[in-house]
């Protein structure tokens, strides 16, 4: 991995919110750090001046979040005072130091951005690993106050004391009914699993992981298995399925193995969660796998420009270097085949597809 042109991308990106102007979260700081894995930094410049646009200005204020910070959970308003002590503790603490005292507080309200924020938190400290700098820091600030400001739990703490294996546990999953609208933010669509008990007894029916690494592994695994067989109905959200377990992952070489067990629980629940609000089931059919190579689909991800597309792939090909699955491949190949051959579509017909969520980036 080469990490060029990853720093000046961040300063570029500074100041910048981490949504949109349309509400959709920002994923170009996550963007540029997964073309760094690739090995594509070629290609950082073009993708942020296409990504222009798009981007919203973030907040402007000096105030740093006082003592009392739990009341300001959940509250968008005050995501610049939540970066701005973020940026404060990691002057004072390491950067895994503050990873093991924040991440137990905010991973249970990850789903509220729709994992987002935690997904952008393992790009950021994946360069940190790298190296430690002061835009790399920044982006931990802005990836962690994100997670914060949005926060909003789902339900109540999963707590993993069942006999089944994941595919099994996938299987028990209660699906919500499939005339519900799903046309707007997906998080919002999920919240209709607060009224439904038997969802939380779902989940609460998996084992507990023996190894929370490898266990993610699976999880990324199933997600693309869940991505691929409801592919042609809500691909955009699904595909969430296998970043967002590849992205804990990355965190979880950083912190303790209490946390790890956390971590792993609420994962699950979020995947439980696309799978129950926008899912058909699993299929236990075998997986047709691809012959394109992995790097025809990364050529094609990231001439294509989607933001998903680079993500999906980058993740993808991690998680099949370390649990192989045809699965992988086919996913990352059918998402970013699926944008190339929407790309003169309506934005009516994308949503329709499940390509897109949102009908204007307005």
């Amino acid at each position: 991995m080469t990490y060029a042109s990853h720093d000046w991308a961040l300063q570029e990106l500074q100041g910048t919110a981490p949504e949109l102007r349309n509400g959709a979260p920002n994923h170009a700081p996550m963007v540029i750090e997964a073309l760094a894995v690739l090995e594509r930094d070629d290609a950082v410049a073009r993708w942020i001046e296409h990504a222009r646009p798009r981007l919203a200005e973030g907040p402007k204020t000096r105030t740093v979040l006082a003592v009392g910070w739990q009341p300001a959970l959940g509250d968008m308003t005050r995501l610049g005072e939540w970066q701005n002590l973020f940026r404060s503790e990691l002057q004072t603490s390491s950067w895994r130091e503050v990873l093991e005292r924040w991440l137990p507080r905010l991973i249970p309200g990850s789903m509220a951005a729709g994992t987002h924020g935690v997904i952008r938190c393992g790009h950021a400290s994946r360069a940190l690993e790298n190296q430690v700098t002061a835009p790399r820091l920044g982006e931990l600030s802005a990836a962690l106050a994100y997670c914060a400001a949005r926060y909003r739990k789902l339900g109540g703490a999963p707590v993993l004391a069942g006999p089944l294996g994941l595919r099994a546990a996938v299987h028990e999953l209660p699906l919500l009914n499939s005339g519900i609208d799903r046309q707007g933010p997906p998080p919002r669509i999920v919240e209709r699993l607060d009224e439904h008990p038997d969802f939380a007894w779902a989940v609460s029916r998996l084992a507990p992981p023996a190894n929370v690494v490898s266990a993610l592994s699976d999880l990324a695994e199933v997600g693309a298995r869940l991505y691929l067989h409801n592919a042609d109905h809500h691909p955009l959200v699904l595909l969430h399925a296998v970043t967002g377990p590849a992205a804990m992952q990355l965190l979880m070489r950083h912190t303790s193995a209490d946390l790890g067990r956390t971590a792993f629980a609420y994962t699950w629940q979020a995947v439980a969660a696309w799978a129950a609000a926008f899912g058909s089931g699993l299929s236990d059919i075998e997986i047709e796998g691809t012959d394109e190579s992995w790097d025809a689909i990364i050529d094609l991800s990231v001439e294509s420009g989607d933001e998903h597309a680079i993500k999906l792939t980058e993740a993808c090909r991690r998680m099949d270097g370390l649990r192989p699955s045809p699965a992988f491949r086919a996913a990352a190949s059918d998402w970013v085949n699926r944008v190339v051959e929407a790309r003169e579509w309506s934005a009516e017909r994308l949503v329709d597809a499940g390509i897109r969520t949102r009908l204007s980036d307005d």
